[in-house]
């Protein structure tokens, strides 16, 4: 036969040793084929019903795909790559060896409470579920390991934060320059609002960061999902919770540190029986006044407690009951920014019931929850009477009520002036209920549908006496511009049983177009009632959504952008609001204020390739009717001029963020955040207050043992010097700095510690979001944490 084929062959021009070098190199590409990639299928199945389970990510290392109706699902398996992982909203995540796939995997239902943020992965950050938008998460380690004595501070290098310092206690938080009540603050999924009507009390002050597990930064405007106030951004703290699978289980925890003298002791504890589990935590903290680089700072001691216990039911492993109850007191705190005013008493408890249902199918989960939160604030202040202590008003962009010092208030209380005391009481319960639906009407697509109701009710009270060198004990200090003198006593009903309900309904959902390109949408429409003694009662109606994109350009790099608008409801103060503040000002709502809302667009860049990870990003931000407090011309209020509240600003903030990681060696990673931001007035063209400088850190972090408890960390953070001011508002140009901390941890005796120095060079230095008067921000800080686990 081959006498017969070998004349053919030559006339075709294939010879023997042709013919045997085509046949080497075919076999050796289908063995090198069959060696880099290979074809993997199976089925994706519920753990408790057995049935196929659609909708799951399946990932292998670049590659990446989604099971359908069915279950089933394709995936190509690169060479070297030896991990399977699948991925599902509502179910717990699998992690597999490739060489142990057998063609079936059963996922176990996990129902997701509202206490936390659902995110997806996507490149270096990850995703609010359903949206475009980034959420950043600050572990425990990094709360508990740094030596701060807030959560703000603690959330300080993380992409788009900044903090505002006001004293060890009651530091705020900023995210891409928007602060105070442009925030969404939740504790466990619970909003939080202030109690106190100046903001003293606002954000994250009644949060000891020692109870917390994390928190959850989303940046950009979420009030698709959670209504008022997160025009810049939601942050949810996320308290401690129970461990998953030990049936008892607990730590002890302990911190220390040189520049606030003091510290916090703790202890969580956690039992799992059957369908039952119960975590109970406890945590006292006790802070001297802390010490800047020129001395220590009086007045800014205060002591701290939380209590926390949560109970859960797994009725069914797709159905889960939670309930839980926390309260905090605050006795003793110092307020340095006035120099005058104390806290003796702060107060917040809250009760929580959730629900959750992890059913599989069209209707794919259920959701609902109901809370109750209440803070008390006690506040006293002695200050000269009829002293102007300044800046308190035209400030859109900063908090409605920051205090003031006076230079000179203890000699005027030595030299005998007449002095003005100042006694407020206040409340604000917040109360409310949600529920939301996520529907799966195929395995590219989801839509999560809900409604929500807030109520907040506020209740403030302060009485103003005056004493003096006069006969009769009156005041010899002159009052108002009509030259009268003030009464002796005052009583001013800051809030007058004020009641702000919203009503909202919301749809936010995704769909995947093609297997790199997913496209989001969300709507939300609020009605917004409000009333209080003395006033007509008000109603607003409010539209606000969301659009955007993902899309993986290749295995390497991914793009998203998103465009949404956000709203904030004036609050308590701005609406009704009647106190006398330090500047000399009678401050009065107008319950006829329109919502403040923002346009926010921004697009992202991520990078990924082995070892290195970067990310880029930049926003712009149009708000809409900012509030401010005005002057009005002739008005009087027991012989005080009077401010009320507007809508007089139209806003704009630019800026970007860049964050990356790089892991130089096994043993060696290098992270670097750096935020910029700019604002100005629209209408005006002049730079708004408050905005913050651009900064940023850079991170090295070596771990030089087998040990991965043993570590060390070289940490650099700077400022820019601030020369973009608010000038017509006294804003003074703000000159920038750079610290440098040192740490270390490492398990020893059972016991995992960190010890650390941070500001290493006692750099004396101060941020511009600081308000004013300026403090130093503390000194040299040398503090030490231990965690013991059982």
């Amino acid at each position: 036969m081959l006498n017969a084929i070998w004349p053919h062959l030559r006339r075709t021009g294939i010879t023997c040793a042709g013919l045997a070098l085509s046949l080497v190199i075919l076999l050796v590409s289908a063995t090198s084929l069959s060696a880099q990639d290979r074809i993997l299928e199976g089925t994706v199945r519920d753990a408790g019903t057995n049935a196929a389970l659609g909708a799951v990510e399946v990932t292998a290392g670049p590659a990446q795909t989604l099971s359908g109706a069915d279950g089933r699902f394709s995936i190509r398996v690169g060479q070297g790559v030896s991990t399977l992982v699948f991925d599902r909203l509502g179910y717990s995540r699998i992690t597999m060896s490739v060489e142990d796939w057998s063609g079936q995997v059963h996922m176990a239902p996990q129902p997701i409470p509202m206490t936390e943020l659902t995110v997806r992965s996507e490149g270096r950050s990850a995703l609010a579920r359903g949206t475009a938008l980034t959420v950043e998460s600050v572990n425990r380690d990094q709360l508990h390991g740094r030596g701060h004595t807030s959560v703000a501070q603690s959330l300080a290098g993380a992409e788009g934060v900044s903090v505002a310092w006001t004293g060890s206690w009651g530091a705020r938080p900023m995210l891409r320059g928007l602060g105070g009540e442009r925030l969404a603050v939740l504790v466990d999924g619970n909003r939080v609002t202030r109690a106190c009507i100046s903001g003293m009390d606002q954000g994250l002050a009644t949060v000891d960061p020692a109870s917390v597990e994390r928190v959850e930064i989303l940046t950009g405007p979420g009030s698709t999902l959670y209504g008022s106030g997160s025009v810049g951004g939601v942050i949810n703290v996320v308290t401690r919770r129970p461990a998953e699978d030990d049936p008892f289980s607990g730590e002890v925890r302990a911190t220390t540190g040189s520049a606030a003298p003091g510290g916090s002791l703790g202890a969580t504890a956690s039992s799992r029986q059957g369908s039952l589990d119960l975590t109970g935590s406890v945590d006292l903290s006790r802070f001297s006044d802390y010490r800047s680089p020129a001395a220590v700072v009086e007045g800014s001691s205060y002591e701290q407690g939380t209590v926390d216990l949560k109970a859960g039911w797994e009725m069914t492993p797709s159905r889960r009951l939670n309930l839980q109850m926390q309260a905090y007191e605050g006795r003793d705190i110092g307020w340095p920014m006035s120099g005058m005013a104390e806290i003796p008493a702060e107060g917040r408890r809250s009760a929580s019931v959730d629900y959750s249902w992890q059913r599989g199918g069209l209707l794919d989960a259920f959701s609902t929850r109901a809370y109750i939160q209440r803070v008390q604030h006690h506040m006293l202040m002695r200050m000269p009477a009829g002293g102007n202590m300044g800046g308190m008003g035209g400030n859109p962009m900063g908090d409605s009520g920051d205090m003031t010092s006076m230079a000179g208030n203890a000699m005027a209380q030595a030299d005998g002036t007449a002095m003005t005391t100042t006694d407020a009481r206040s409340h604000s319960t917040t109360s409310g209920a949600r529920a939301q639906f996520r529907i799966l009407p195929n395995a590219r697509s989801h839509l999560d549908l809900g409604a929500d109701l807030t109520h907040i009710g506020a209740e403030a009270t302060r009485w103003i006496e005056r004493t003096g060198m006069g006969d009769e004990g009156m005041s010899m200090t002159p009052g108002g511009m009509d030259g009268t003198d003030p009464p002796s006593s005052e009583i001013f009903r800051s809030w007058p049983a004020v009641r702000i309900m919203t009503l909202g309904l919301f749809a936010q959902g995704e769909l995947r177009v093609a297997d790199r390109l997913a496209l989001t949408a969300g709507v939300r429409g609020d009605h917004v009632g409000r009333r209080a003694d003395g006033w007509d009662s008000t109603r607003d109606q409010v539209i606000t959504g969301n659009s955007g994109f993902r899309l993986d350009l290749s295995p390497q790099w991914s793009v998203r952008a998103s465009a949404g608008r956000g709203f904030r409801v004036p609050d308590a103060t701005e609406y009704f609001g009647l106190t006398l503040r330090p500047d000399g000002f009678v401050y009065q709502g107008n319950p006829d204020l329109d919502t403040e809302t923002s346009l926010n667009l921004e697009a992202s860049l991520t990078h990924q390739r082995g070892p290195f990870t970067a990310s880029m990003t930049v926003f712009r931000n149009d708000m809409a009717g900012l509030i401010a407090p005005v002057a009005m011309s002739g008005e009087m209020i027991s012989g005080r001029p009077v401010r009320s509240y507007q809508n007089v600003d139209d806003a704009r903030l630019m800026g970007g963020t860049i964050s990356t990681d790089v892991a130089l060696h096994p043993r060696a990673t290098v992270s670097a955040v750096l935020n910029h931001v700019r604002g100005e007035d629209r209408d005006t063209g002049e730079y708004l207050p408050e905005i913050p400088p651009t900064e940023g850190s850079v991170g090295l972090e070596v771990r030089p043992f087998q040990d991965p408890a043993h570590w060390v960390e070289l940490e650099l953070r700077a400022a820019a010097r601030q020369s973009r001011n608010a000038v017509e508002l006294g804003e003074m140009e703000t000159p920038g700095y750079g610290l440098m901390s040192l740490r270390t941890g490492r398990s020893f005796l059972g016991v995992d510690w960190v010890a650390g120095v941070d500001n290493v060079l006692d750099k004396a230095y101060r941020s511009h979001v600081d308000p004013s008067p300026p403090l130093l921000r503390p000194g040299r800080n040398v503090h030490l944490s231990a965690v013991r686990r059982f």
